[in-house]
């Protein structure tokens, strides 16, 4: 096996647990902020949840260009290993929340030393042939969505059995065990020295380094960001209209992974795909697909039928990425490559932090269905014009 295939195989089971732990507890905190803390009302608690990935993200969005740049003068490894051993420490302490305020302050917190899946992906992309990044990115994307997968199926059973404080417990221990898979990682790291400190630069002098298409191909990866992350948070207030009661968590539990399934299948094919069929005839689809079957879960009464169009929309929205990844990475170049990743992870997690911002005011006004069919129409509509600019960043790599 080639030094890059061992990098990668030891990065791809380092977010393995990292997203396996992460979703033993992050996608029952509606069901947490409901219950532990009483806030009942459909609305409210919607509202809180909004709130708590709002800000969240929002710290995430900010520190994400911080460690992109320092990666590029530290290297990329020591940037994973930041993030995966203090995230050990403190998205256990959720546990000890009292209250709402209490839990997205150490959320935030959290946020701002977090974000091991950007890590991995500079990392590899940095131990990576160029011919081969494709496939290598697809792969972190099916190890984030087999994480996803476990730690949602065993999530639930957990969290209904013995309650939201082994989740939490068991969320550290992953993270923490995904820190030591990162340590015999070679990188060959060589520092990149810049004649101006680009972590000083004015944020619009930055962009203005980046040509034309890379600007758009990163505002178009903060618009995927803003679009399959409006209903995520609500899932489990949907499947408990549907659920028996007590079975919340345990059936959030089994559709998420079976929507984390999709992504893994999904990941690893388009990402194949990506190295061998223009973006725009596989994003055009993709799009498409994802906004037809988010559409339909906003009128399902029925846990099984949610279950299977979590499953395709997953397989839809979990190649997306990888897609745009894999031109950012050939537009950025090797020199900035960790910069322009840690810009990219901005804009994407500036999306989140926006949608959690606009579908918290949805699902106040129209209740958490109306959160997923605006989701839906929100890829239709935005599926022509990304197509558009695809064929404009292919037309001109071919000048």
């Amino acid at each position: 096996m080639r030094s890059w295939q061992k990098s990668l195989a030891l990065i791809w089971f380092s977010q393995l647990l990292a997203m396996g732990g992460y979703a033993m507890a992050m996608p029952f905190i509606p069901l947490f902020i409901k219950s532990r803390l009483g806030i009942a009302d459909e609305g409210l608690c919607g509202a809180g949840v909004a709130l708590f990935n709002f800000l969240g993200m929002g710290m995430l969005a900010i520190a994400a260009p911080v460690w992109g740049t320092l990666s590029d003068r530290f290297g990329r490894k020591l940037m994973l290993l930041r993030a995966a051993f203090i995230s050990a420490f403190l998205f256990p302490l959720m546990m000890f929340a009292s209250s709402l305020w209490v839990l997205i302050a150490i959320r935030v917190a959290a946020s701002f030393f977090s974000g091991t899946v950007n890590a991995a992906q500079t990392l590899v992309a940095a131990v990576t042939p160029e011919e081969r990044q494709g496939f290598a990115l697809g792969a972190v994307s099916t190890a984030v969505w087999t994480g996803h997968m476990t730690g949602f199926f065993l999530g639930g059973m957990v969290v209904d059995k013995y309650g939201f404080d082994a989740g939490f417990i068991i969320c550290g221990v992953c993270f923490f065990l995904s820190g030591i898979l990162v340590l015999p990682v070679k990188e060959n790291f060589v520092p990149v020295i810049h004649k101006e400190k680009t972590g000083k630069k004015h944020f619009r002098e930055l962009m203005a380094g980046y040509c034309m298409i890379l600007r758009c191909l990163i505002w178009l990866i903060m618009a995927v960001g803003f679009m399959r992350s409006f209903d995520a948070p609500y899932l489990a207030l949907l499947v408990e209209q549907v659920s028996p009661a007590g079975k919340a968590a345990g059936n959030t539990g089994f559709i998420s992974a079976a929507a984390a399934l999709g992504g893994v299948i999904s990941g690893i094919s388009i990402g194949y795909l990506a190295d061998r069929i223009p973006a725009r005839w596989l994003l055009l689809p993709l799009m498409l697909s994802a906004g037809a079957m988010t559409v339909l879960q906003g009128f399902c009464t029925n846990f099984v039928l949610i279950m299977f169009l979590r499953f395709f929309c997953a397989m839809a929205v979990g190649g997306m990425e990888p897609t745009l990844q894999r031109l950012v990475s050939s537009y950025a170049g090797s020199e900035k490559r960790g910069q322009v990743f840690g810009v990219m992870q901005g804009f994407s997690v500036g999306g989140v932090m926006l949608s959690a911002l606009v579908s918290g005011g949805v699902v106040y006004l129209a209740g958490v269905r109306g959160v997923f069919i605006a989701a839906g129409v929100l890829f239709i509509l935005f599926a022509f014009p990304a197509f558009r600019l695809l064929k404009l960043s292919e037309q001109t790599r071919e000048v």
